[in-house]
């Protein structure tokens, strides 16, 4: 400003129109039916069939792969029940088993990435600096760029030519035995199988030679000031496609694994009060790096030649999970004194306790150390894809509920509601657990090799996001 109206470091403009426009309908067909066999046997079956129009792809797209998306239509979805009668009587054992097919809708914004990000310069960002030729003068805009201007090599996205719909094949197995008239234990075991999970990775680079520790390709090179020891990466030096930086391909080629038994002991209503206590052992894994996540960075690849070093355990897994509520409504109609029965009746209280073993998180560096363009994803030499966790999680939620009838056909019900009724300060994730490799002399990483050269850091410290604090609300609500 003033004197020297380019005094900024750089200075960034959009050019173009940002807003794309596409349709996207999704059409689903079902058949469905029951049959009791027998008195003791009764079966569920049907078939599902999914279409999903998705948006169209430019066709004047300069990436070839980006000027048609595959439809997927083989989207048939087999389903079958059955629930069996063991044991009849005042105390039954009832078997539960289904199986199914069930697709999942199309992730939209992997297409509208894709078409916005096609290398189409209808829209694009530039960055100046004060030397760039037609750089603007403070607080000046362009609206248009220079003459002459040469646009950078863009990185684009794109989806492959075979991409299919993900699916999950569900398997479900029961066994409840009624223990009293309300009270009943179940054991059970869930499969899920996770097929043709959305993936990114980086189609555009070659390897140049050398790896890392653990035999993961290097695609670019280093260079090293001799008098810090900071890093400078050039990624993705040999490029199958030199007109591009980088190409984000998203790949249905994910695969994940669900296995889990399961443990219920229900009481159902009765003498004022009925309970469920819920415990499930389980494990998740997947090749697919955070399928929570839709910014492309964080589902890419650590290594575009080898799925491999992703396989690790699920972002949502959780080993032990236990879930308890309960419900009362006590009743003292024996009391003969009128102001005591009054007090003591038409009261209720719900009570819900959930504990776990904690959230998985990740541990990655600051530096693109296998140099292929992608930051964010690369983890340590040893270090597994959501190998660590939080600490254990504990919360109790309560509800208050007291019944007050106005006339005959109305009812006030005022009730108070706590969420994290002991103020547990449970962590749900770190706030940073990504470790420096950008100097070759102080990084706890090597930059080089991708080995760690001491112990990880207590990430506590660095920041941590908890679950919700106490939380109390009243309300009133009137039944006519």
């Amino acid at each position: 400003t003033g004197v020297n109206p380019r005094s900024y470091s750089q200075y960034v403009e959009a050019f173009g129109d940002p807003q794309i426009e596409y349709k996207s309908t999704f059409w689903n067909f079902f058949v469905q039916d029951d049959w009791k066999i027998t008195r003791r046997l009764k079966m569920n079956y049907g078939v599902r069939y999914d279409l999903y129009d998705i948006p169209k792809a430019d066709p004047n797209a300069p990436f070839p792969d980006s000027q048609k998306f595959n439809v997927d239509k083989n989207n048939f979805a087999p389903r079958l029940g059955i629930a069996y009668s063991l044991r009849e009587g005042k105390l039954p054992t009832v078997i539960r088993a289904s199986a199914g097919i069930y697709y999942d809708p199309p992730q939209i914004d992997i297409y509208a990435r894709a078409l916005q990000n096609n290398g189409n310069p209808s829209f694009f960002n530039f960055t100046f600096t004060p030397s760039t030729a037609g750089a603007p003068n403070f607080p000046n805009t362009l609206g248009s760029l220079p003459p002459g201007t040469v646009l950078p090599r863009r990185s684009i996205e794109t989806v492959s030519k075979d991409f299919e719909n993900m699916y999950a094949i569900h398997t479900n197995f029961q066994l409840e035995q009624a223990i009293t008239q309300d009270l009943s234990f179940t054991i059970g075991y869930i499969h899920s199988d996770g097929r043709h999970i959305p993936v990114y990775r980086n189609i555009n680079c070659l390897p140049v030679g050398g790896t890392l520790a653990d035999g993961r390709p290097l695609y670019g090179t280093v260079t090293i000031n001799s008098t810090t020891g900071a890093v400078t990466v050039s990624s993705c030096t040999n490029r199958i496609f030199p007109q591009f930086q980088n190409i984000l391909m998203v790949e249905s080629v994910g695969n994940s694994n669900y296995n889990a038994a399961t443990f219920q002991l229900n009481k159902r209503l009765s003498q004022g009060y009925q309970f469920s206590i819920n415990y499930t052992l389980s494990k998740a894994t997947d090749d697919a790096p955070e399928q929570n996540l839709v910014v492309a960075p964080s589902l890419t690849l650590s290594d575009p030649s080898n799925r491999k070093f992703d396989k690790g355990r699920s972002f949502a897994d959780q080993t032990h999970t236990f879930v308890m509520s309960l419900v009362a409504q006590p009743t003292f109609s024996n009391l003969k004194n009128k102001v005591l029965r009054s007090i003591l009746n038409n009261n209720q209280i719900g009570i819900i306790v959930t504990a776990n073993n904690g959230e998985t998180y990740n541990v990655v560096t600051n530096l693109d150390l296998n140099r292929d363009g992608v930051l964010g994803v690369d983890r340590p030499v040893g270090i597994k894809r959501n190998q660590f966790r939080t600490p254990k999680q504990f919360n109790v939620d309560m509800r208050y509920s007291r019944f007050i009838k106005l006339k005959e056909k109305f009812k006030l019900e005022i009730f108070g509601e706590f969420v994290n009724l002991f103020n547990i300060n449970s962590i749900f994730q770190y706030n940073n657990t990504t470790l420096a490799a950008n100097n070759v002399n102080t990084s706890l990483v090597n930059p080089l090799t991708g080995e760690l050269r001491g112990p990880l850091p207590d990430f506590k410290p660095l920041g941590a996001t908890s679950l919700d604090s106490r939380q109390f609300q009243l309300g009133f609500k009137l039944t006519f």
